[in-house]
């Protein structure tokens, strides 16, 4: 009986996560070649030979393919920086605490606590505007809604970053890296470029062993010895 009804709750899990996502792309495909939708004239690829020429959609993938590849790269050079560079400071407290709160932030969360912070009508552009660094709200520069993107990268690159310090960071400890770099250290005082001297350091003191050895043999076999 336990086993039906765990049998049940599986297939309904199963459905929730397989089938909304699938029944989406459906009713997607179906929209997309008129065959749903409140205005569907009926099939038709007319939507779809659109996609290739639209040019606005073309410069949002563009914009798309920009802002993953920005935020990505901050996100791994920030992570990589503090576990390879500042692993004293990574392992005190409450440095590891602060890492996990980011984490704690739904992304829409993350995107309204930043246009609060970082839009002309901001805490920012008050605060500076309060301290004489700005004349004006327009005078603020324009970090929301950009054509560069930053808030939307800086989004992105807080609440990915932390995660990926701790990722790299957990990585770090079970490869036993530190152990290995003082190996590399230690393996470093050997200079190959210095070889060529050692072989003939070596080759004058085997020689000059040989010389004595010689000599002394001579006055063994003259009885001096």
């Amino acid at each position: 009986m336990l086993s039906k009804r765990i049998n049940g709750w599986l297939i309904f899990y199963g459905l929730l996560i397989v089938g909304l996502p699938g029944a989406g792309l459906v009713n997607a495909l179906l929209y997309s070649v008129g065959l749903a939708g409140p205005l569907a004239p009926g099939f038709t690829l007319r939507h779809w030979q659109q996609i290739g020429t639209e040019t606005g959609l073309i410069r949002s993938r563009a914009f798309s393919l920009y802002i993953a590849l920005v935020s990505v790269g901050l996100a791994v050079g920030i992570a990589l920086a503090l576990v390879l560079g500042a692993r004293n400071t990574l392992t005190r407290r409450p440095f590891p605490t602060v890492l996990y709160v980011p984490l704690l932030f739904p992304s829409l969360v993350m995107g309204f606590y930043l246009f609060q912070l970082l839009s002309r009508s901001g805490w920012l552009s008050r605060i500076s505007y309060g301290i004489g660094l700005t004349t004006s709200i327009k005078a603020f520069p324009n970090l929301v809604q950009d054509a560069g993107g930053v808030g939307i990268i800086l989004a992105h690159v807080l609440m990915a970053f932390p995660f990926l310090t701790l990722l790299f960071n957990a990585l770090y400890t079970d490869a036993r890296l530190a152990d290995y770099h003082s190996l590399t250290q230690t393996l470093q005082r050997f200079d190959l470029a210095e070889l060529p001297v050692g072989y003939g350091a070596g080759f004058l003191i085997a020689v000059l062993l040989m010389g004595v050895i010689g000599w002394l043999s001579r006055l063994v076999q003259r009885g001096a010895l």
